[in-house]
């Protein structure tokens, strides 16, 4: 049985891209194994890429059967940001960066305070 879209690491501009696949790959891989013609692979693809289950590597590029645009699958991702729960957990509620910014430093402002009274307390 088939494993889905092949996955490889390619170089691009020096930066080693791990697990990626083109669109020409996914859309070959999309016709041969689900029967779909091409540009019914695109709009899945597109769909795919819109629902954040994919994004091309440099998240600039819409879905597009071409063999010189790489696109990963989220939870290939190996960055952290923040929010990451919400793509994979949609009853989270989504909350602006300003928020969470301000939650943040209030929190290390508390934890800093911490320390300090630690600091004075064995002097």
């Amino acid at each position: 049985t088939d494993a889905g879209i092949p996955l490889v690491d390619r170089r691009v501009r020096l930066i080693l891209q791990t697990k990626v696949f083109t669109g020409a790959d996914a859309v070959a891989w999309m016709v041969t194994n689900l029967g779909l013609t091409r540009p019914s692979a695109v709009a899945i693809g597109t769909r795919l890429l819109d629902a954040g289950v994919i994004h091309h590597i440099s998240r600039s590029e819409p879905f597009a059967d071409n063999a010189h645009l790489l696109y990963r699958f989220q939870e290939d991702e190996e960055s952290n940001i923040l929010n990451m729960k919400r793509l994979w957990e949609p009853g989270l509620p989504t909350r602006p960066a300003g928020v969470v910014a301000r939650e943040l430093l209030t929190k290390l402002a508390c934890l800093c305070e911490e320390h300090r009274k630690k600091i004075l307390m064995a002097a």
